[in-house]
């Protein structure tokens, strides 16, 4: 059972999704192929998370140097790309336990001696106490304290009331003993210096330790299947070392604490720098769901065979309203693939002095993980949708999938709450120009003979300007600091989605620049009109208003957007194939039909390029 073998049109595609490389993505490319990796939908939520930190364990066991991957983003990144397609589970623990756990253990302890043997070995693992039952986004408002014994220089750790238990945590003894990175207020001398970071050991294999109290929440929720808990601490006491000290904050020897920022919001943000990189993780994860849906859904729509007026029966995906949304699918998941590819690249490659990291870095790497979830979890939907009966199975992952991108819009920062912040700061920011000539000037019309990709790539920054300039004024109409918030809210969370969708358009111009293959150069075109397209017609009356969009054009945008995806539907297999997904993983879905695929993956017209173009 096995695909035709890629042509040169599909491998070009290939490697402009994946411009990393095999080396970077084989090994879980391959791993994701093994029986005993297969999803495991038979097993209880217990049994599904103990599978989870099994198939840690093994993982960990392959690390040549578990350091080196814990502070490697592209290497997580890429481990989260194809592990979250069979085990959602296993990408939560992966992340906590490498990134959020690991990773501030190393930057933390790097310069002190202090050895990682336990962990390393996974003889412990690791999680993260951050949130609070009471306390959730705010995470610097944290009402946990550890009070420093001036005689001995220890700390107590301390739950001081019911809502500030740690909320919710995979803390439970389910996997093994358990260490944490937990948050907690420093208090010496009864000055409260903000939250910082303790390294605070949970669990032995007989239950927690003393003065740690855990309860397990409710299986029935949504999302991976996790031990998630609730925790308190009862004055437990814990060595000097625990602190885990930086720039951001240290004690010194007389207990004098010493801080490089001027507050403890903006302390307790490099505190927990960790947290960043996490959501470029999930942003992978979600990537890699929405492709993998997207080939599915293919496969299946194509197999599918349905009645038509007359004696005749054609494919499902033979019908608009079917292709329209796959081959919609199909722009967003390649721009916003491009997207994280650029954002993990640039956050990867930037060299920095301790936790500083510019601002505008911050921002989009938050943005990049609100598009790239939210749009996922809509493709899962409307695939699940497309897919009828079948794929509320469990034997077929987008059930899962959905369950787990819910889970993943709130995590590391709920999506709304993302946008909110970083729409506050574009507000404030300076933004220099888009690269590229995005040019400001009325269009009237979309004939491509004379308006270009460009053109259209210039629209979407004049409605992020028009949506800044709004928001502005909107915010002279409150009385308070957040009346005005709330009254620039709207617009200003519209100049936030009008931002990213540009960064996504200029990754699909650089890629098309850089593809040399001319049948993959016209396929990436083709899908950059249509992402385009779409994003301008969510703001087209305001363009239209602002006098940059003619009436007319305005009027075509229907039939442009019709066109463009008629064009690609001859493509959709050979898009779809592009993504790479391993033949042993698509026969273990039964959606996908892989056994019934005996057509050639590309279109006759792939291989070449189009007349228009080979001209």
């Amino acid at each position: 059972m096995s695909t035709p073998p890629q042509s040169a049109t599909t491998r070009a595609l290939t490697e402009a999704l994946f411009p990393e490389g095999q080396q970077v993505h084989r090994p879980w490319r391959e791993l994701i192929t093994r029986p005993h990796m297969h999803p495991r939908p038979d097993l209880t939520p217990d049994e599904q998370t103990e599978l989870a930190y099994q198939r840690l364990r093994e993982i960990n066991s392959t690390l040549a140097d578990p350091v080196a991957f814990a502070t490697n983003p592209t290497q997580i990144s890429a481990a989260h790309e194809w592990l979250a397609l069979v085990d959602p589970s296993l990408v939560s623990v992966l992340s906590i336990h490498y990134s959020l756990h690991l990773g501030s253990l190393v930057q933390a302890w790097h310069h002190s001696g202090r050895q990682l043997d336990d962990v390393l070995a996974m003889r412990r693992i690791g999680t993260a106490l951050i949130t609070e039952l009471a306390c959730g986004s705010d995470a610097a408002q944290i009402t946990t304290t550890a009070t420093r014994c001036p005689k001995t220089g220890t700390f107590l750790l301390t739950t001081p009331h019911p809502g500030a238990v740690k909320y919710m945590p995979n803390a439970s003894p389910l996997g093994g003993p358990k260490d944490a990175v937990v948050a907690a207020r420093l208090m010496v001398d009864g000055h409260d210096h903000g939250p910082m970071m303790f390294h605070v050991p949970l669990t032995t294999d007989a239950g927690p330790l003393p003065g740690i109290h855990i309860r397990r929440l409710p299986h029935h929720r949504t999302g991976a299947a996790l031990d998630h808990c609730t925790i308190a601490f009862a004055d437990v006491r814990l060595p000097a070392h625990a602190l885990l000290e930086g720039p951001h904050g240290s004690l010194d020897s007389g207990g004098i604490f010493h801080t490089e920022h001027l507050n403890h919001r903006r302390q307790f943000l490099a505190a927990i720098d960790r947290v960043t990189p996490g959501k470029l993780y999930m942003s992978a994860a979600a990537c890699s769901i929405a492709r993998a849906a997207l080939a599915i859904g293919i496969h299946y729509t194509r197999h599918r065979q349905i009645s038509t007026p007359g004696p005749t029966t054609v494919p499902l995906a033979a019908h608009r309203t079917v292709h329209t949304p796959l081959i919609e699918g199909l722009a967003d998941a390649v721009a916003m693939t491009l997207l994280h590819r650029r954002t993990l690249d640039t956050w990867a490659a930037i060299e920095v002095d301790g936790y500083a990291r510019p601002t505008s870095l911050e921002r989009t790497t938050a943005l990049t993980k609100a598009h790239t979830t939210n749009r996922a979890r809509d493709i899962v939907t409307t695939i699940r949708e497309l897919c009828g009966a079948r794929a509320l199975f469990p034997d077929n992952p987008l059930t899962t999938w959905g369950a787990h991108l819910e889970g993943v819009t709130i995590a590391e920062g709920p999506n709304r709450g993302i946008k909110a912040k970083a729409a506050a700061e574009l507000l404030l920011a300076v933004e220099p120009a888009p690269p590229g000539p995005w040019e400001n000037r009325t269009v009237l019309t979309l004939d491509r003979a004379v308006t270009s990709l460009h053109d259209l790539r210039a629209l979407l920054t004049t409605a992020h300007d028009l949506a800044v300039n709004q928001a502005r004024s909107d915010a002279f109409l409150g009385s308070d600091r957040l009346a005005q918030a709330n009254a620039a809210a709207a617009a200003a969370e519209t100049a936030a989605d009008a931002h990213t969708a540009g960064a996504a358009a200029d990754t699909l111009h650089d890629a098309i620049a850089y593809c040399d293959h001319p049948g993959a150069r016209f396929i990436l075109e083709e899908l950059a009109r249509l992402y385009i397209l779409r994003e301008v017609r969510q703001h087209a009356a305001q363009l239209q208003a602002h006098g940059m969009l003619a009436a007319s054009a305005v009027r075509q945008l229907p039939a442009a957007i019709d066109a463009v995806i008629a064009g690609l539907v001859p493509h959709m297999l050979t898009i779809a194939t592009a993504f790479d997904l391993p033949d042993p993983y698509l026969a273990s879905v039964p959606l996908a039909f892989l056994d019934h695929d005996t057509e050639h993956t590309d279109h006759p017209s792939d291989g070449d390029a189009p007349e228009h173009l080979a001209a």
